[in-house]
């Protein structure tokens, strides 16, 4: 091997370790059974003396790629009131444009399937290594929907 490629492999080997610290690191990147489409994200400071406490709440639009029990989320030193954890299937993206052009053809099942509320399992579970929050549900998210979901949090 060339000195000059065997000085570059050396040195992104001592840049892994060294970013790594000599731990392997976890993987942190998300399933990818669901893809985000739309983020609505409140956050209140509770701005005091010695308090960086915060609030908020996040109702998250997405679409399901591939079957799935449970939505996973990075989340770092957020904790989520699982009170108000809830996962709402969405109408279609025709369906919507559809209402948009002409209200008459809305269909009163694209409505009702908005209003259905998925049950969601409690306690909501966090993998702190990985900052991952995993809400688990009591049933799969169905294949090519819209579903959004939507809880407060403190951290």
């Amino acid at each position: 091997m060339p000195p000059i490629k065997g000085l570059c492999l050396l040195a992104i080997v001592f840049f892994s370790f060294a970013i790594g610290e000599g731990k392997i690191l976890p993987d942190i990147r998300l399933p990818k059974s669901i893809v985000p489409e739309h983020y609505h994200v409140g956050i209140v400071p509770n701005i005091h003396e010695n308090n960086n406490a915060i609030e908020g709440f996040v109702h998250l639009d997405f679409f399901v790629q591939s079957p799935t029990d449970r939505i996973v989320m990075h989340a770092v030193n957020l904790t989520l009131n699982e009170d108000s954890v809830t996962v709402n299937p969405l109408p279609s993206k025709t369906m919507e444009m559809m209402r948009e052009n002409d209200v008459s053809k809305t269909s009163s099942n694209a409505i009702s399937e908005k209003s259905k509320v998925l049950k969601v399992l409690r306690p909501i579970s966090y993998d702190i290594e990985k900052e991952f929050v995993i809400i688990q549900l009591g049933s799969k998210l169905e294949e090519n929907r819209r579903y959004r979901v939507s809880f407060n949090y403190s951290g």
